[in-house]
Order: structure tokens, then sequence, then C-alpha cells
């Protein structure tokens, strides 16, 4: 998807524009910024000392459940950013730079959304957030690329029709429907095993 060209949609830009605000609120609400006690800045310098940097460092000590639960949530949280980062450019880009454009903002959501849990009483900074919220804007940006960027079955009058090529045809949209939602029936499954 990175070498196609992810054409922009003017008419998407005010709705996702309009839906920016409550969006971030929404991450705020998750992230614990209206129902928990806010610190001053002093004592988040002295929580400071405690952050363990480490990757991955809170998944290793929680059970799986958690940990995969942590990481779902993290992905979807910021898959919206890919669709955000599309929908609000002003022209057309190849999915390279949407992708890039895509890792930049989540980087730099969830680096605000994670280093805020510094400042919140009972929350804790995990900094291997800021990778999966990369990897979930980069899924949301693959998923409306791949979405917008196929060819159109029309063949308007100024176009010449394409050749039939001689290799076989691999699957379509049908295909790509069918394995998300075998993903997600086996994220399911193993989300109901009881890990013990």
């Amino acid at each position: 998807y990175t070498d196609r060209i992810c054409p922009n949609v003017p008419s998407m830009r005010m709705p996702a524009g309009l839906a920016l605000l409550p969006y971030l609120g929404v991450l705020g609400w998750a992230n614990g910024w209206f129902d928990s006690t806010w610190l001053s800045p002093h004592s988040a310098l002295e929580r400071l000392a405690e952050l363990h940097l480490v990757p991955f460092y809170q998944h290793y000590f929680a059970d799986i459940g958690f940990a995969l639960r942590s990481v779902g949530t993290v992905l979807a949280a910021y898959a919206p950013v890919g669709l955000g980062v599309w929908a609000l450019r002003h022209r057309a880009c190849s999915g390279r730079a949407l992708l890039r454009m895509t890792a930049i903002w989540s980087l730099l959501a969830a680096g605000l959304f994670e280093s805020s849990k510094l400042f919140l009483a009972d929350r804790q900074p995990d900094y291997t957030n800021l990778l999966f919220a990369v990897m979930g804007g980069w899924l949301g940006g693959i998923l409306v690329c791949a979405c917008r960027s196929a060819p159109s079955a029309k063949v308007t009058a100024s176009r010449e029709v394409a050749k039939p090529s001689v290799r076989p045809s691999r699957g379509g949209a049908g295909w790509r429907m069918i394995a998300v939602m075998a993903f997600g029936l086996a994220l399911y499954e193993l989300w109901s095993q009881p890990f013990a």
C-alpha cells in the first residue's frame, strides 16, 4: 500500500475536523483526564524517578489477558488517527507519505496522553503504548488507503480499457473482509480463553 496514491476527498475535511475535538475528548477520558486527581508539577517530577522506560515492562509483569486487552485498546484508540490524517489532507499523496504522517501524529498524540499520566494520581505512564499507537495509526491509514485507492470499476470514455493481465487475480475486497473477520474471530477466541 505504500506505492498507491491515496486521493484526497475535500468533502471529508469538515466532518473530520468536527470529529477531532470529541475524539481528543474521548482519548482524554480514556486516559483518566476527567476522573483522576491532578498532581502538581513537583509531584510529577518525583514520580519521574519511579518510571520504568524498559519496553514492555508492564506487559511482562501483567497477566496475558490484561496485556492483550491493553494492546488491543491502544491499537483501536489510535486507528482513527489514520482516518483523520487521510481526511484532513489538502492533496493526494502516496501511501508511504500517508503512513509517515500518520506515524508522526499518532506518536505526538500518544506521547501527550502518556506523559500526562505523570500528573494523574492513579495512573502510570507506559511508553510502550507509543509503539502500539503508531501501529494503530498505521492500521487505520492502511485500511483507508486500501479502501479509497482501489482502482475504479468504471471505465470512462477518456481512459483506455486496460488489457487483461496474464497473471490470475488473487482476490479483491471480499477476501480482505474474510481475512479481517477471521482475525477478529481469532482475537475474540483468544480473549475468551481462561489463561491461568
